[in-house]
């Protein structure tokens, strides 16, 4: 038995099935080489499940640099911590997980604490800052970012005294307050005498979300891209990283355990300005949350208000 078959509705049905398959493969070419969307930063956001592409055409644009086989070494400032698994999510924990980490919570004058700018003491403090150009590495791990000179040129005075520079930690967000404030982010300054490597001084610098920072922007382009590797910047003016002439001066203590006490702390008064989009490049390449809670100053804890000469 033959089937008759229409021509025009054969024909009808060949035409729609090449519009589909034309339709199907257009959409199919321009899904792959849409971009995709990713959720802009927060600073609530699990950067641990971020998206690999976010912020790709920021970080394609940084010049790429080679990543050293040097893994990031233990210094003098968290070697009672570095063989010991702590977090910053579960602070409390702290004095249970090693002995040598008591101080976190038995400890007096603890580090960081909110500055109340109304009640601090003008004093004279001698201090000055000698920071020189030169060679810096960079590392992070899942707790803290680090800079490093690679030299030992860069030093402050305090009370006649010559404290070496050994290294800068990044915190984000700040771990010291002004007012009960909190900023963005803030620079530690490690320093010890040279003649007494435990009389440690920690200078801070804190960093408020507002316009660009040249002297980030140079930090930005050679940010390590994996953990627990190093990279460097042949040529940077470390002192380009601290312009106030005001400070706060307080006893404290290490904000990482083993929260080592009688720890001298300055604080610098004026903020740093730091870009959201300086920020946001930060935080996709180390965890943001790496700071202390505030500690409640003891009433022996005075801080001094002291101005230096520029």
């Amino acid at each position: 038995m033959q089937v008759k078959i229409d021509t025009k509705i054969l024909a009808s049905l060949i035409s729609s099935i090449v519009v589909v398959i034309i339709f199907s493969t257009v959409y199919s070419i321009s899904n792959k080489t849409s971009k995709k969307q990713v959720k802009p930063y927060t600073p609530d956001m699990d950067l641990t499940k971020i998206d690999p592409s976010y912020h790709e055409e920021v970080r394609a644009s940084l010049e790429k640099k080679e990543i050293s086989t040097t893994p990031l070494k233990k210094d003098s400032f968290n070697e009672g911590s570095f063989f010991v698994d702590w977090s910053y999510s579960n602070q409390k924990a702290w004095p249970t997980l090693d002995s040598t980490f008591l101080p976190c919570k038995e400890g007096k004058d603890q580090s960081p604490i909110d500055i109340v700018k109304s009640k601090t003491i003008s004093s004279k403090l001698a201090f000055s800052i000698h920071y020189a150009k030169d060679r810096i590495y960079l590392s992070s791990n899942n707790k803290e970012f680090k800079i490093r000179p690679e030299k030992a040129t860069s030093y402050v005075m305090f009370q006649g005294k010559k404290y070496i520079l050994e290294k800068i930690d990044v915190h984000a967000p700040s771990e010291h307050t002004f007012d009960s404030l909190q900023y963005e982010m803030e620079l530690e300054f490690f320093h010890t005498l040279s003649s007494s490597p435990e009389d440690v001084l920690i200078v801070s610098v804190l960093y408020e979300k507002s316009t660009p920072n040249p002297t980030v922007d140079l930090l930005l382009q050679v940010l390590p891209e994996k953990f627990n590797f190093e990279t460097k910047l042949d040529i940077f003016d470390i002192s380009s990283l601290i312009t106030s002439s005001s400070f706060y001066y307080y006893i404290g203590s290490l904000s990482i355990p083993p929260c080592t006490q009688n720890i001298k702390r300055i604080v610098a008064s004026k903020l740093e300005p730091i870009s959201e989009k300086q920020l946001d490049i930060f935080h996709t390449r180390f965890a943001y949350g790496n700071a202390r809670d505030t500690q409640k100053p003891t009433k022996q804890q005075d801080i001094l208000h002291f101005n230096i000469g520029k």
